[in-house]
């Protein structure tokens, strides 16, 4: 055969096997990419509820506050007008939250639940049976410390997640993460 043609068959070969390698590659780096964005997609969507789930936990607390500073003078505290709809926000919290937030949250409901049934013992109380006030200020005390303390927990979980997130950062064979980030090489510190 004419070592030209050979040539060219050799031409062609190459440029195809590289054409394919390239194809390949081009196909593995935009489903990274494509996995990658869903990643942060979830993530933007999961931050976004953890930071109105610290809003309303924080206008609750203050709620709670002025509650208790009500009560002995009988005043009538306006209904609650939480910063973002409750049940709107639950519903993005069960999608996107983690499961550690989620007890948290359960837990921090659950209290929240003991402190309003023990504020309303106590406004009854002070209305209807005066001597049994203070044993019922004492209890809607400690409920609400509780309550605030779960709500305290549920904000220090998210805090957690939101500032020790790394979901979209590159990891290092020997699982240590930010390498990229910090300037060094690949398993080195």
């Amino acid at each position: 055969m004419n070592p030209a043609v050979e040539a060219a068959y050799v031409g062609v070969g190459g440029a195809v096997f590289v054409a394919t390698v390239a194809f390949g590659t081009t196909l593995a780096v935009t489903r990274l990419q494509l996995a990658a964005a869903r990643r942060d997609r979830i993530w933007d969507l999961r931050a976004a509820a953890y930071v109105d789930t610290i809003n309303n936990v924080q206008y609750q607390q203050e709620r709670r506050k002025r509650g208790l500073a009500a009560i002995p003078k009988l005043d009538v505290q306006p209904p609650a007008t939480f910063p973002v709809n409750w049940d709107h926000l639950h519903a993005r919290l069960v999608a996107y939250a983690s499961p550690e937030v989620l007890a948290c949250l359960a837990a921090a409901g659950d209290a929240g639940i003991a402190s309003r049934a023990a504020f309303k013992r106590w406004e009854e109380s002070v209305a209807s049976r005066p001597d049994q006030a203070p044993a019922d200020r004492d209890a809607a005390l400690a409920a609400v410390q509780a309550a605030n303390d779960g709500d305290d927990a549920l904000c220090q979980q998210i805090r957690r997640e939101l500032l020790g997130h790394r979901e979209t950062f590159p990891r290092t064979p020997d699982n240590r993460g930010w390498a990229l980030i910090k300037g060094t090489s690949r398993g080195r510190q």
